[in-house]
């Protein structure tokens, strides 16, 4: 009899780690697929196709009577692939003046979501080049009410959040850019105020 419960805890102690191992592979494999899916996202799968260097960005930020924001955005940028006729970036409600890159004006769509560019040339992945977006309007708050772009008092600022925005990311609402969680970039920030404000960027 002893011997028939050893046998039982064994087969007992058997069928436990089998479960436990095909727990652990379905969650490693919900991780991957989840991680995946992120990554593969159509805003994500653009970083495989250029590679933006650096934004440089421009912006006048005194009119602050009717919350508007002017300026432009240079966004150097180098193609990972060969070919490409054309680059999309996300610009959330903004209305554009003209795109230029050497100092031909480029033709454009733009939906209030996204911007895409006809590039003068197809560039391969020797060339380097600058798009300059010349652009005005109200940068948007988050649908959320926590996040965005806000004019309040004395302030103007951009949490770089969206929390009820998809992706939570949200410089789309002040400058032209790949809004994702793949991109490094460098940036530069030149931002004109009144004497009796000044402007700062802190890093997070």
């Amino acid at each position: 009899m002893k011997s028939f419960y050893s046998l039982l805890f064994i087969v007992f102690l058997i069928i436990n780690k089998l479960s436990f191992a095909q727990v652990t592979n379905c969650q490693s494999h919900k991780t991957l697929a989840t991680t995946s899916s992120i990554y593969y996202s159509p805003e994500n799968l653009r970083s495989d196709t250029f590679d933006i260097i650096k934004y440089t960005i421009n912006l006048d930020i005194t009119d602050f009577a009717n919350q508007k924001i002017t300026g432009n955005t240079i966004v150097r940028y180098a193609p990972k692939l060969n070919g490409q006729t054309k680059i999309s970036l996300d610009l959330l409600k903004l209305t554009i003046d003209s795109i230029t890159q050497n100092s031909t004006l480029l033709s454009y769509t733009y939906n209030d979501t996204l911007l895409r560019v006809n590039l003068p040339i197809t560039v391969n992945t020797t060339d380097t080049n600058n798009l300059i977006i010349y652009y005005h309007g109200t940068p948007q708050g988050d649908p959320s009410g926590w996040g965005g772009f806000y004019f309040t008092g004395n302030y103007a600022y951009n949490l770089g959040v969206g929390f009820g925005a998809k992706p939570h990311n949200y410089g789309r609402v002040w400058f032209p850019c790949f809004d994702n969680f793949v991109e490094k970039s460098q940036y530069e920030f030149n931002i004109t105020t009144i004497l009796a404000k000044t402007s700062f960027v802190t890093a997070h």
